[in-house]
């Protein structure tokens, strides 16, 4: 099918127009409450939805009527850094618009499809940005906005293709909605399998086959060494060597992106890591203080003094201590012994043992 037969190529000025705000000024801003209405500013209009929960008001003699918004109306920001942005209000009660706000009118409403008009304006957004960015700062005017060329489709075929659309965002939506729970699931998933590894239920089986020797509920101190506190010394932004730090300290790993340094023979001497040393926070806020991370010997550090350093012994292979050390239970016993200050929290080496 050639679409040209069945679609117009038009201005887009001949299917919206653009009706520009008004210029309240702010000395008449009045407190929400009777007899004042909203105004809609560009920083009314979020993700594609124009709110009033922040907006300013006016007394309601003051607004005029050719500057109203009603539910369903599509608003755009017709200047500065978000130039384009658009927004549909959906509230009941009325409100009117601000200048440097345009509101998108549909020029024939009985032969238009709403909808169709929503997509088709955000399907303009890089040519809207185009013109709008031909000045030193980003502006679109009315006339501007209206010359941009379209293909515009029949009525009815904008009504199947906004009911398209429709069901197509209402799926991603629905997509994007179970996405952002995988995080939280594999985290949960994640506290189960450390649980049961530090309990003995995920090698249970294994053990039975292999007449292994019963697990024995030992203090750390009983089987680990170290427990030393890192350097004091201030750190620079450049340095021989890294001073590893609580910021480091990310999910059982290290995180090398954000390091500080010393040049300090002593203190690397006296404070450098060996390959399979574990990282203890003892001083942090409530929630974060006690997470552990393991040293595998990546690149040449220190640690610092915010941080406790254990060693694992024949009896204790370090890996699995990085994994004791941050399961559920030893999660809850670091809630349980921390001493709390007015911002940070403290587990001393006494307790870590």
């Amino acid at each position: 099918m050639n679409i040209e037969k069945k679609w117009k190529r038009t201005s887009l000025g001949e299917f919206i127009k653009l009706k520009s705000g008004f210029a309240f000024k702010s000395k008449d801003y009045t407190k929400p409450g009777e007899g004042t209405v909203p105004i809609i500013r560009i920083s009314d209009i979020q993700q594609g939805k124009v709110y009033t929960s922040n907006a300013e008001h006016v007394p309601s003699e003051q607004a005029d009527v050719k500057f109203l918004i009603e539910k369903g109306d599509l608003l755009i920001a017709m200047s500065g850094a978000t130039t384009g942005k658009t927004g549909v209000y959906s509230e009941d009660n009325i409100a009117f618009l601000n200048q440097r706000v345009g509101n998108l009118k549909l020029v024939n409403e009985e032969d238009s499809c709403l909808r169709y008009r929503d997509y088709l304006v955000q399907s303009l957004q890089s040519e809207i940005l185009k013109r709008a960015y031909g000045a030193a700062q980003p502006n679109i005017s009315a006339k501007e906005f209206e010359s941009i060329e379209i293909l515009l489709a029949p009525h009815h075929e904008q009504k199947r293709i906004a009911s398209k659309l429709d069901a197509i965002f209402e799926k991603l939506e629905m997509a994007q909605s179970r996405l952002e729970k995988v995080p939280k699931l594999l985290k949960r998933f994640r506290m189960s399998v450390l649980s049961a590894a530090v309990s003995g239920e995920l090698t249970e089986e294994w053990r039975d086959v292999n007449n292994a020797d019963d697990w024995e509920h030992v203090s750390l101190k009983q089987v680990g060494k170290g427990f030393n506190y890192g350097s004091s010394a201030k750190s620079k932004k450049e340095g021989s060597v890294p001073v590893l730090r609580m910021g480091n300290l990310q999910d059982g790993k290290l995180d090398w992106s954000d390091l500080v340094y010393t040049s300090d023979e002593k203190e690397i001497e006296k404070y450098k890591l060996e390959s399979g040393d574990i990282l203890f926070n003892r001083t942090n806020s409530p929630e974060l203080v006690g997470k552990t991370s393991i040293y595998r010997g990546e690149r040449e550090a220190i640690f610092a003094g915010y941080l406790i350093k254990v060693q694992g012994t024949e009896r204790l292979n370090s890996e699995y201590l990085n994994i004791q050390l941050n399961s559920p239970h030893a999660r809850d016993y670091c809630w349980q012994v921390k001493t709390d200050g007015v911002s940070q929290s403290n587990i001393n080496a006494q307790k870590l043992k």
